[in-house]
């Protein structure tokens, strides 16, 4: 026998919060048009709510191959640098401040969290590539090999 008056909303329904990112932890996106890319995510500080993530992004390192994929995983040695233009302190022959271009890795990005239906984590990301990053299972991931799309 069933009670058709008894209905939950979703709103109704308590999130389950069934993994936290904690320093260290790794999160994982895909994107790419016609290929598949990989982005990787070090949390490097959490929220005292739990609410948001610092992270910042790094590149793949292969750990193998299968057919045009590579097999990869998170390279900690290979934080995603940045750019800026830089004085030098010195004076060119026209009397302008001399610059240079300088790479420097930049400072953690605080991204919300929100939580899937199966209780694992993940945040929106927005640069041009766009997309969410989802905590990392662990398991490598397989992304095109650069001879194939990249």
């Amino acid at each position: 026998m069933t009670n058709s008056s008894f209905q939950v909303s979703p709103s109704q329904v308590p999130l389950v919060r069934t993994m936290e990112p904690k320093v260290g932890d790794w999160f994982v996106a895909t994107w790419g048009y016609d290929q598949t890319n990989k982005s990787w995510f070090r949390v490097e500080k959490v929220s005292a709510s739990g609410k948001s993530v610092y992270v910042r992004e790094y590149g793949s390192k292969r750990v193998g191959s299968q057919g045009i994929d590579d097999i990869v995983v998170p390279d900690p040695d290979s934080p995603r640098l940045s750019w800026n233009w830089v004085k030098t302190g010195e004076v060119d022959e026209h009397g302008y401040e001399k610059v240079e271009q300088a790479q420097f890795v930049p400072e953690p990005k605080r991204h919300t969290l929100k939580w899937s239906g199966e209780g694992r984590p993940y945040f929106k990301w927005a640069d041009f590539r766009g997309g969410y990053a989802s905590l990392w299972n662990g398991v490598p991931q397989r992304e095109t090999n650069a001879l194939f799309g990249h």
